[in-house]
């Protein structure tokens, strides 16, 4: 980090976002509506991130859908689960934030973005031996979007896993795919309603494979990416963070370079590092993860190659849980909807 002071700066803002997946999304977008002018830069031509290729899940107890389908939870019991859960190995202040303004979060994003959520009430949390657990209801998905509404900007998300769809191509939901693999009543009629949605979607067949009707990550995405757009909050592609700039003892700004240009983007309220992990990057996974290890194995973001936390450790941050992943089975195999089945 630069102890540089006097810098010039060829653009200024309140607030710098690092990363275009979804909790950079969301903490632009709340950023915003505090009245901060907002920006998001992402290093790769495509937006997104691993939360446009993944699940699109949600975990947020005692959330205010669960009534509706019939399940109750407390703050208390989701604190008990999470202690229990994680081991000790996350601060308890940090477990009793996420319980508390979790679904403060969600509420809001109902509330006050294009964020909509169904919930899941035959998804289980993890460990049903553990105090706290329950049925569902905790787990949430994103409702289906429709892509059109975000233009051009489509094209320009990251695509969902392949492993994911149907036939390579077809979108489905939690409650769809569960439907399918487990060949409950109806699942021949969802079957064929999937593939004549697709297939009728005549016009767009003709310029792309990629389904229009979005469920999982790109659901999510395209609904924060259209909400960025409601406000006008500007989000660059292909704008790397390469340094953070220090002045008067805290982080100014950034050193970016944009499509081969270096600038120099000042952040008159903070930095938010919001760059994803570093599932991709062969060093970082010989550092901290278990060995053998490849990049290669990931289903995540081929960008995820941990220049947040490179940037993070520059600034003396510290880290946890380096150590951690959602391991599967096979690489590349994004084990998802199968948990609720």
């Amino acid at each position: 980090m630069s102890g540089r002071t006097g810098t010039q700066w060829d653009e200024s803002v309140d607030v710098l976002v690092i990363g275009s997946g979804a909790g950079g999304m969301v903490a632009a977008i709340a950023a915003f509506d505090r009245g901060a002018k907002v920006l998001v830069i992402e290093k790769s031509a495509l937006y997104g991130g691993s939360s446009a290729r993944s699940g699109g899940g949600l975990w947020i107890p005692n959330n205010h859908l669960m009534p509706a389908v019939g399940i109750l939870d407390s703050e208390d019991d989701a604190f008990q689960y999470l202690r229990a859960a994680s081991g000790g190995a996350v601060p308890e202040d940090r477990l009793r934030a996420y319980v508390r303004f979790g679904p403060r979060m969600l509420r809001y994003l109902v509330e006050r973005t294009r964020v909509r959520v169904d919930s899941l009430p035959a998804y289980p949390d993890y460990y049903p031996d553990l105090p706290g657990w329950r049925p569902g209801g905790r787990a949430l998905e994103p409702c289906r979007f429709d892509a059109r509404l975000l233009g051009g900007e489509f094209l320009r998300m990251r695509e969902c896993a392949v492993q994911a769809l149907m036939g390579g191509r077809i979108m489905m939901t939690v409650k769809e795919a569960r439907t399918l693999l487990c060949r409950a009543p109806g699942w021949f009629r969802l079957t064929a309603s999937l593939y004549a949605r697709y297939w009728l979607d005549l016009g767009w067949r003709l310029r792309s494979r990629r389904d229009r009707s979005l469920t999982m990550g790109n659901a999510l995405v395209g609904m924060l990416r259209r909400s960025l757009m409601d406000r006008g909050i500007p989000l660059w592609l292909r704008t790397r963070a390469r340094e953070l700039v220090e002045a008067d003892g805290r982080v100014a700004g950034i050193v970016a370079e944009r499509e081969g240009q270096v600038l120099r983007i000042a952040a008159a309220q903070g930095v938010i590092l919001a760059a994803g992990g570093f599932e991709s990057s062969q060093t970082l996974r010989e550092r901290y993860l278990p060995h053998p290890t490849r990049a290669e194995w990931t289903c995540g973001s081929p960008e995820n190659t941990g220049d947040g936390i490179e940037l993070g450790l520059q600034a003396g941050a510290g880290l946890e849980c380096t150590d951690y992943a959602w391991w599967g089975r096979r690489p590349w195999f994004p084990a998802r909807s199968e948990r609720a089945c």
